[in-house]
């Protein structure tokens, strides 16, 4: 691992300039669970991020000690990935604190609004939301999911929406109007790489969405739906965080909110 930002993530996390200021922050606290990897800043901001398939956080990133030092692995290693985008979630919710009128709080599925989404559009979405896939049938739009785990597949055909393995994203993303990833695919550069040369709107969505705007946007995305703890529920959030709970769970004690551009 390197101590310095040599991918497109890390240069655009490190290059915002809404989290500019914070990166000298110190991380007080580091680790990952079951579901999530989680963060903890000095001033006790709590920040989550889906945790790859129960790799421990690499030694090199305990060593760091502020959201600089972190944010500079992601993408290097999916497992260094899940620890800077928690830690990422950990400053948004600071950022968020302090300027709630950056984001569309509890915005429904305005995310697709933002996106231009609607009747006829064609529309990729990179892991299972069946949330989201219901409202995107709701609004008669084509939808492909594309997911690596065979039992979401299944679940998307169950939501009667073809599904396809994740790896085909690359050979047929161009022909899509709109793609839609969640946060969680984010920990490897991959669905990415597969979209990056797509003329096709781009949104990302998901409680590992932790960009943000003009981060994401260095990365292609116009909107960011994304899930922050509040400040009053940190203790409750890193509890259940620390104990394993997944996302059903745990975003009783989050707070869902819109970024999008103009």
């Amino acid at each position: 691992l390197a101590r310095e930002p040599v991918t497109p993530l890390a240069r655009a996390l490190l290059g915002s300039r809404h989290l500019r200021r914070l990166l000298g922050l110190r991380v007080a606290e580091l680790g990952v669970s079951r579901r999530f990897a989680y963060a903890v800043l000095e001033t006790g901001h709590v920040g989550v991020a889906y945790a790859w398939q129960g790799e421990p956080i690499p030694r090199r990133l305990l060593e760091e000690e502020t959201l600089e030092g972190l944010l500079v692995y992601a993408w290097q290693h999916p497992a260094a990935t899940q620890a800077s985008l928690a830690a990422a979630s950990a400053a948004l919710s600071l950022l968020l604190s302090e300027e709630p009128g950056l984001v569309e709080w509890e915005p429904g599925w305005r995310l697709l609004d933002a996106m231009g989404i609607g009747e006829g559009s064609r529309v990729a979405v990179v892991g299972l939301v069946g949330g989201l896939v219901e409202e995107l049938r709701r609004r008669r739009a084509t939808v492909v999911v594309y997911e690596d785990d065979p039992l979401h597949r299944r679940e998307a055909e169950r939501l009667g929406v073809e599904a396809r393995p994740g790896g085909q994203l690359a050979l047929e993303a161009a022909g899509y109007s709109h793609i839609v990833a969640t946060g969680a695919s984010l920990l490897t550069p991959e669905a990415w790489s597969a979209v990056r040369g797509s003329e096709a709107v781009k949104g990302l969505v998901g409680p590992t969405a932790s960009l943000p705007l003009d981060a994401a946007m260095e990365l292609g995305y116009t909107a960011v739906a994304g899930s922050v703890v509040p400040p009053e529920q940190s203790g409750a959030a890193l509890r259940l965080a620390r104990a394993g709970y997944g996302f059903r769970v745990l975003r009783r004690h989050m707070r869902k909110w819109l970024w999008a551009r103009g």
